[in-house]
């Protein structure tokens, strides 16, 4: 599930046009084999972008599109249930417009980064 606040015109940039309304949606994890391969179309374009997934990112989002995280919601959370807890699994990154087919929004992989959350918690608890 990616929790994020939505922008009625996405050309928008005023803070007012920003929903004050937390949304959700469901979105399926994508295997990273698969996502390297979505994003490799990129590199074939009149534009060419070149997008390299990594072992530390999760990738998520519907094959058909629709439904993902978008502009402006980077850094907002990915949360898996496990053993009915949520979990914050990964953190919103990127991805190739807002909810396109074949390219699912990539969100940085929490659990290669515990050990360092961890240290600053450490520091910063009072």
């Amino acid at each position: 599930m990616v929790l994020y606040y939505s922008l009625p015109n996405l050309s928008c940039t005023r803070a007012k046009n920003i929903s004050t309304i937390l949304k959700h949606v469901g979105v399926p994890i994508v295997p990273n084999d698969q996502c390297t391969m979505n994003y490799a179309t990129l590199r074939n374009g009149p534009n060419p972008i070149d997008v390299t997934i990594e072992s530390n990112v999760i990738c998520a989002g519907h094959a058909d599109g629709g439904r993902d995280a978008c502009q402006f919601d980077s850094g907002g959370p990915l949360m898996c249930q496990i053993n009915k807890q949520w979990i914050v699994s990964g953190i919103i990154s990127f991805g190739y417009g807002c909810g396109k087919a074949g390219y699912p929004g990539v969100y940085t992989r929490v659990s290669d980064y515990v050990p360092w959350i961890k240290g600053i918690a450490e520091v910063f608890t009072f």
